[in-house]
Parts: C-alpha cells; sequence; structure tokens
C-alpha cells in the first residue's frame, strides 16, 4: 500500500472556510472558495505586508495599484531639479575651476544629501527657480526648454525659498552630528538666495508676491544674523562637517590671508584707521577699526586667486557691536561696508550676485554726509569703472545649455565663510 500523501496542515484560512470546515487556499485578497461561491472573505481588505504568507500556493500577486497622477505642481518641481542637475549646480562650486570629481558631486551627491531633508531640497529648487527667472530675463535660456512663463518659476521660487527658510530656522536649534552637514549646506544655498532674488518684486511678476520692498541696508543685516546665526554650530561640528557627506566641497583648501593685499588698497585702508583715530568717539574707532583690520585679512584671502569667500567671510568674522553700529547707520561703519563693496564685486560674474556691490554702494552714499562720502570714493570709482568695463555680466550658456565651468563661483564650503582665521 503506498505511503500516504502528507498535506501541510494551516490555521491561517478565512473564517468563513473555517465555519464550513472547507479547505482553504489563503489568497489575497479573496480567498478561491469564497471567490468562487460569490460570498464575502475576512481576507478582504488585508494587504500582503500584514498577513501571515500562506504555507505553499501558486496564486498570483495581487493587481498593482496605478500609481497617482502627476500633478502640475510635482512637473514643475522636476524642472527645477533637471535644471538644477545640468545649470545650477556648476555656479555654487567651491573653485574657479572645479575638478572632475567636484562637477559631478554637485551635480549628483550634493542632491542626494538634499533628498534627506526638507529645509535642504526647498533650498535646492529654489535656488533652481531664480536661476532660470535670471536665465530666461536676459533670453539665456531657449524658450523650447522652459514649460512655463517667468512669473510662475519666479512664484515656485519663492514659495520654496520661504518654505526652506520657516524649517531650517528652527533646525538651528537643534544641530546634530547627524544634520551638521545637510544645514551647513543649505544656508550656503539660502546665503546666495538672499542675493538672487532683487530686492525689490519683479514689475512683470504677478501682485501674488506681496513682499514688500526691502532697502538695501535691511539686506545687508539680513546676511549678518544668518551667517551669524549659524557660526556656533559650525565650530562644534567643524571636523564632522569637513569629513562627511559634504566633504568633496572642502577638497581645496585655501590658505585665508596669506596672500598679497594690493597696495593700494592697503593704503587707503590705513589712512581710513587715521581718519577714524582723529573724527570718531573711542568706542567707534575701536570696533571700525576691528572691522578694518579683518577687512585687510580678508582681501588677503582674495589675492590673486579670487577665492571669493574670504570675503564673504568678512560677514561672519566682524564682531556684534558692528552688526549694531551698522544697523544705527553708524558713519565710520557705513564707509567699512563701502568698502566691503570692493571684495563683493569680485562675485559680479556670477548670476546671483550681479550689480550688488553697486547697488549696496549706492545706498550707502546715500547715507553718508559731506565728510565720510569722500572715504568710499575710491570703492565707488572702482566697483563702477569694473562695470563699465565689462559691460553686462552673467552667466553665460554653453553649447549644451548649461554654464560654463570656467566662471566665478562662491565658496559654499565655508573655509572662507565661516572662518575663525578670519
Amino acid at each position: 500500500m503506498p505511503p500516504r500523501k502528507q498535506h501541510l496542515k494551516s490555521r491561517n484560512g478565512c473564517i468563513q472556510c473555517k465555519r464550513r470546515k472547507i479547505k482553504c487556499d489563503e489568497r489575497l485578497p479573496l480567498c478561491g472558495p469564497c471567490n468562487k461561491h460569490r460570498i464575502s472573505c475576512s481576507f478582504e481588505g488585508t494587504t500582503l505586508s500584514s498577513a501571515t504568507p500562506p504555507a505553499r500556493h501558486n496564486s498570483p500577486p495581487p493587481d498593482l495599484q496605478y500609481a497617482p497622477p502627476i500633478t502640475p505642481s510635482s512637473l514643475l518641481n522636476l524642472e527645477l531639479l533637471h535644471n538644477f542637475t545640468s545649470r545650477t549646480y556648476c555656479t555654487v562650486s567651491s573653485s574657479l575651476v572645479l575638478s572632475l570629481e567636484q562637477k559631478e558631486f554637485y551635480r549628483a551627491g550634493f542632491v542626494q544629501v538634499a533628498f534627506k531633508y526638507d529645509y535642504f531640497i526647498h533650498a535646492l529648487l529654489a535656488a533652481s527657480g531664480f536661476h532660470i527667472v535670471y536665465l530666461m530675463q536676459r533670453n539665456l535660456i531657449p524658450p523650447s526648454q522652459t514649460s512655463q512663463p517667468l512669473e510662475t518659476y519666479l512664484i515656485a521660487a519663492h514659495t520654496h525659498h520661504n518654505t526652506a527658510l520657516r524649517s531650517f530656522r528652527s533646525t538651528l536649534y537643534n544641530v546634530t552630528p547627524e544634520n551638521c552637514s545637510a544645514v551647513f549646506g543649505c544656508a550656503a544655498l539660502i546665503t546666495l538666495m538672499s542675493l538672487a532674488q532683487p530686492p525689490y518684486p519683479d514689475p512683470a511678476a504677478s501682485s501674488i508676491i506681496s513682499e514688500s520692498p526691502r532697502t538695501v541696508s535691511s539686506l545687508v543685516l539680513d546676511w549678518f544674523r544668518l551667517l551669524r546665526g549659524i557660526e556656533p554650530a559650525y565650530q562644534m561640528y567643524i571636523e564632522l562637517v569637513h569629513s562627511g557627506p559634504l566633504a568633496p566641497i572642502f577638497s581645496s583648501k585655501v590658505d585665508y590671508g596669506k596672500g598679497p593685499v594690493d597696495p593700494e588698497i592697503s593704503s587707503h585702508l590705513d589712512s581710513l584707521c587715521f581718519a577714524f583715530s582723529q573724527h570718531s568717539t573711542p568706542n567707534i574707532r575701536r570696533v571700525c577699526n576691528n572691522a578694518t583690520s579683518v577687512l585687510k585679512t580678508a582681501f588677503a584671502g582674495v589675492g590673486e586667486r579670487r577665492e571669493t569667500s574670504a570675503g564673504l567671510g568678512w560677514l561672519v568674522s566682524v564682531d556684534e557691536e558692528f552688526v549694531r553700529l551698522l544697523e544705527g547707520n553708524c558713519q565710520e561703519a557705513l564707509v567699512v561696508l563701502g568698502w566691503f563693496c570692493v571684495l563683493l564685486d569680485e562675485l559680479r560674474d556670477m548670476w546671483w550676485a550681479e550689480g550688488w556691490a553697486v547697488k549696496i554702494l549706492n545706498g550707502v552714499e546715500g547715507l553718508l554726509d559731506e565728510f565720510w562720502v569722500e572715504w568710499v570714493r575710491w570703492p565707488c570709482e572702482a566697483v563702477r569703472g569694473k562695470e563699465n568695463e565689462s559691460g553686462e555680466s552673467g552667466c553665460k550658456l554653453d553649447e549644451n545649455g548649461g554654464n560654463g565651468v570656467e566662471v566665478g563661483v562662491v565658496d559654499l564650503g565655508y573655509d572662507g565663510l565661516l572662518d575663525p582665521q578670519l
């Protein structure tokens, strides 16, 4: 007599089959017997992940769910991401000439880190949106490469920027070893965007953007507050930031403050300090002399290599008393700010900084009296002269529709932006 065939027993059948005392094949979401007799089954509504897999059966997988429809906003975000990885990425790097590894990092690795943090990815998409607006305003991007009117990109950029700022500000109170790299990468993009968005809304844009006009001085103070706000956390996690996910940014080390300072600039700054000693109160003299000394160090950091991050580092390195003097429109502090514009002008080839040195100098001139305005005459002539020589500056597109690599770029690695030596 042949051996009896063994059957695997299971107690996982549906309630209906158990009541009828028949074998349940345990198929999901509707077992075979219940389906055959067209009756309800206790398996209905049960997902594969929540149910214990049956002992053995050959049932097909459940029907795959349809993907949700793609909305216009999601398509726009995809377009912003594409623009960043094809154009914007090479305008936010850390050196005048990028290695192949660095270019690939900004195109892919930088974005990969951003995906993990909502404030970071919103900042990245905002930067891309402002970049598209800049290119469209100057007819530097073919209409065939955009799907929306300029107004749509401008609104999207502002929306992402505001969302990034809200989340970023709350994160600053909880910087950890795990998120410190993302915090500083996001801070770099937000710094860029504080320049990229015009100080007054584009008149061609919709009135939906109801941002009130900002003065030049308030914008500069915004820079100070932003950069100085992240400095303590940066100093705490500096080693982790340099060795973490954004490590490729720091591959080109720059010895800030070791280069030569233009003799003419050095002489003017020395004369300015002498003027402080003759015409300023002891407190103002002390604070502005310190700010001028830091400025001279920043000029040495820029040097012939045009390491522009050293210039932005000045915003972090001046003390809080100097910022308060600026808030009160102190004449001497405004003069020092005017000289900072010579450093800021090193960024004139960047799409997001175009024209800002002149704008700030114009604002400074309007606030100075007859005596102190003479002390910004040289910066005004130098900056405006370069602007006239270069004509309309901007980020030029190469034959592939992207930005050329040989363009001035700001250091987002914070070696200069938050360097304690400055």
